[in-house]
């Protein structure tokens, strides 16, 4: 399928289903639009990643993957410090009245405001082209002309390579229940701890991830670039794994030994500056995976 057309539709259905979050008056209603929100996120990814990996060339691929993944690290911040801001003025409305809808939330309001944006944003993709690099064109036309390559089949693929596949899958994936737990739960830390506003709290991470998480994609992928390109095969996952005792430290150092504010930011921009991990693993997978699989093996360890 075309893979503009894929972004499009996910990007459309998460916004549509944040909206939905809004009307939602029930825990079953809220969490069906929730798995909506991750029906639509699941299948940006795995599209992006095979974009990306058919318009750069190998030597090229953790930076390009790292910029893609700045994106998040920037539009991340931007969320907190407007997400802040919209928290405390929608719980101190009272709610609304709205044509059609009737009496909302405060919280309601937040989903309702943040999801049209998307809809309107989506079509954008289709500004972005279909490019192949000159070192994967040779590749491509082998595997269009070559459909007994297909009949390999995704599953034998894997299974030839298990033993990779398995600790990239399980060890990222252990990676992301710490980042993504770390992020979830970042906020409410704050404000029980040291008792910060949503806005005070918005505007901090703002800041610190902004800054941290940006060098990381950018500054990774280079570095991992570099090293590829002198023969160090397994560069991506060598970078990652000097990071992340440092990312490790962050976390203790700012959420258990740390009295202060800035000191726990301080250690939560550590964790950030070294913590992201998934240009690294995509960058390799893009690198070790037969062209016609990309897509496939890329939404399996997005999954």
């Amino acid at each position: 399928w075309s893979r503009r057309g894929v972004i499009w539709a996910c990007i459309t259905i998460w916004s549509v289903a944040t909206a939905a979050c809004g009307l939602a008056n029930t825990f079953w209603g809220l969490a069906l639009a929730r798995f909506a929100v991750g029906f639509g996120e699941g299948g940006l990814s795995p599209a992006a990643y095979r974009m990306l990996g058919d318009a750069f060339p190998k030597r090229r691929m953790g930076l390009a993957l790292g910029i893609f993944g700045a994106g998040a690290g920037l539009a991340i911040p931007v969320s907190y410090l407007l997400g802040g801001r919209l928290v405390d003025w929608a719980l101190n409305s009272g709610g609304a009245i709205l044509p059609f809808i009737g009496k909302v939330e405060g919280w309601h309001l937040v989903f309702l405001i943040l999801g049209p944006p998307g809809v309107l944003l989506a079509p954008l993709i289709f500004l972005a082209p279909n490019r192949v690099a000159a070192d994967h064109a040779q590749a491509a036309a082998g595997a269009q002309a070559d459909t007994a390559a297909d009949l390999i089949g995704l599953f034998a693929f894997v299974r030839s390579r298990w033993r990779y596949m398995l600790l990239v899958f399980v060890g990222f994936g252990f990676c992301a229940l710490f980042s993504y737990g770390v992020g979830a739960w970042a906020p409410t830390f704050y404000q029980r701890r040291f008792g910060l506003t949503m806005t005070e709290i918005g505007v901090s991470m703002a800041l610190v991830n902004g800054v941290a998480t940006t060098l990381c994609f950018t500054g990774g992928g280079w570095i991992t670039d570099r090293w590829f390109a002198r023969g160090v095969t397994d560069a991506h996952f060598r970078y990652f794994l000097l990071c992340l005792p440092f990312a490790v430290l962050g976390g203790l150092f700012g959420l258990v030994v740390a009295d202060r504010p800035a000191l726990a930011f301080a250690g939560m921009g550590l964790i950030w500056l070294m913590v992201p991990s998934s240009a690294a693993a995509a960058s390799h997978l893009q690198l070790s995976t037969p062209r016609h699989l990309r897509g496939r093996v890329s939404a399996l360890f997005v999954m």
